[in-house]
C-alpha cells in the first residue's frame, strides 16, 4: 500500500509539475524571456526568409493553410516570423527547435530550453490607405488612433496621433508638406503635423506622429472610438502587455477583437518607398490590410497601441501607445499629454 501510495503522489506531482508550466508567464518571468528573444533575433534574425523574431504564443498547424493554425494554450515561445516555410533548407540555416535561455550578463542557461514556432506570415508591410475616419497626407493614407484636447497646454487646442508614415516622414520631421485631411471633416486642411519620428541608419524605435487639429475642424469630440459608447481614459501600461492579453482593434472597414500574441518583436517592415527595421512591435493573429496603419488597439477603456503594419496571412502589428507617446514628447517642439493623470487610491 505504501508503495501504491508513494507511485501516486510522484503521478501527482508530475502532473502538477506539467500544469505550472500551462500558463502564461509571470510578469517577473518576462524579463529573463526577453533577453532570449533578443538573442535569437542577433543569432537568427538574418538568416534567409526570416522576417521577425518575436516572444509569444505557439500555433499549432494541421494544414498547409495558415487560417487552420490554432493556439498551443500556456506555450510561450520564440517566434520566427517567415515569409514561407521552405523544405529544404542547409543545415546550417535551419532554425532551432529551441533556444537555451541566457544569464543577465549573456551567458546562456542550458537549464531552460524556450521552444521556437516557425511562422509563415508572407510579408511585412506598412498599412496604407483608409475608410471611416480617414487621414489623408501627400504621402499617404492612415486612420486617426486619437484625437485629444492638450492637458499639458492652456486652452482649448486639439491635436491628434497617427502613425509617422501616414502623417509624416520617416526622412524627416515635420514633412516638407504637413497638410492633412479627413473625410471627417470639410475642413481643409484638417490638421498640420507637428512632430514625428524618423529612421535614424535604417531603423526606427517608434512610427508615430503629432498633428494639430485646424480652427475649421472644430469642435470635435476628444478620445471617442467609432463604434463604441465610451471615452478612453488612460494608457494602458506598457509593462502589463503581455502574451494572451484580451484587446479590440479598430481597423479600416470594421473592428476586431483577438489577443496579443507576439511581443517586442522587430521586423523589417517595406513602406513602399524604402524598407526600415522597426523596433517593439506587438502582434495579434488576426487579419489587417493596407489601409489600417493608425488603428487603434485598445483594451476597455484603455487605449494599448496604434497599428503600424500588417501581414497578408492574417498578422497584425501594432506599437505601445504609452511608450510611443513618451518617446514623440521628447523629441516634440511642443509638450503634450493625452489624458489627464489618473487619481491615486488611498
Amino acid at each position: 500500500m505504501g508503495s501504491r501510495h508513494q507511485h501516486a503522489a510522484s503521478r501527482k506531482r508530475r502532473a502538477n509539475a506539467v500544469a505550472s508550466r500551462d500558463r502564461h508567464p509571470r510578469a517577473q518571468e518576462i524579463p529573463a524571456l526577453l533577453l532570449v528573444r533578443r538573442f535569437a533575433h542577433r543569432r537568427y534574425g538574418a538568416y534567409p526568409n526570416v522576417l521577425a523574431v518575436g516572444l509569444g504564443t505557439k500555433f499549432q498547424r494541421r494544414s498547409r493553410n495558415p487560417a487552420s493554425a490554432g493556439r498551443v494554450e500556456g506555450v510561450t515561445c520564440i517566434q520566427f516570423f517567415v515569409s514561407r516555410k521552405l523544405s529544404r533548407m542547409q543545415p546550417h540555416r535551419r532554425l532551432p527547435g529551441f533556444v537555451y535561455g541566457r544569464l543577465p550578463n549573456g551567458g546562456v542557461d542550458r537549464r531552460r530550453k524556450v521552444p521556437t514556432d516557425v511562422i509563415p506570415v508572407g510579408s511585412i508591410h506598412a498599412a496604407g490607405c483608409a475608410a471611416g475616419s480617414q487621414l489623408d497626407s501627400n504621402v499617404d493614407h492612415g486612420l486617426i488612433t486619437l484625437i485629444f484636447r492638450n492637458k499639458a497646454g492652456p486652452g482649448d487646442v486639439f491635436y491628434l496621433l497617427s502613425c509617422a508614415h501616414v502623417a509624416g516622414d520617416p526622412g524627416r520631421s515635420p514633412p516638407a508638406y504637413p497638410e492633412l485631411n479627413s473625410d471627417c471633416s470639410g475642413a481643409t486642411p484638417f490638421a498640420v503635423t507637428v512632430v514625428n519620428t524618423t529612421a535614424a541608419a535604417g531603423e526606427m524605435a517608434y512610427d508615430v506622429a503629432l498633428a494639430r487639429l485646424e480652427d475649421a475642424a472644430l469642435p470635435v469630440k476628444e478620445l471617442q472610438v467609432r463604434d463604441e459608447p465610451f471615452s478612453l481614459d488612460a494608457f494602458f501600461p506598457v509593462q502589463s502587455i503581455q502574451q494572451g492579453l484580451a484587446v479590440s482593434a479598430v481597423l479600416r472597414n470594421y473592428s476586431t477583437r483577438g489577443s496579443v500574441d507576439s511581443l517586442d518583436a522587430t521586423a523589417e517592415v517595406d513602406y513602399g518607398a524604402g524598407t526600415f527595421l522597426v523596433h517593439n512591435l506587438y502582434g495579434m493573429n488576426v487579419a489587417a490590410q493596407k489601409g489600417d496603419s493608425g488603428g487603434l488597439v485598445y483594451a476597455e477603456s484603455r487605449a494599448v497601441g496604434l497599428v503600424v503594419a500588417a501581414s497578408p496571412q492574417g498578422w497584425l502589428w501594432f506599437q505601445p501607445l504609452e511608450s510611443a507617446v513618451s518617446y514623440l514628447n521628447a523629441i516634440s517642439p511642443v509638450a503634450f499629454r493625452v489624458f489627464n493623470p489618473q487619481p491615486i487610491n488611498e
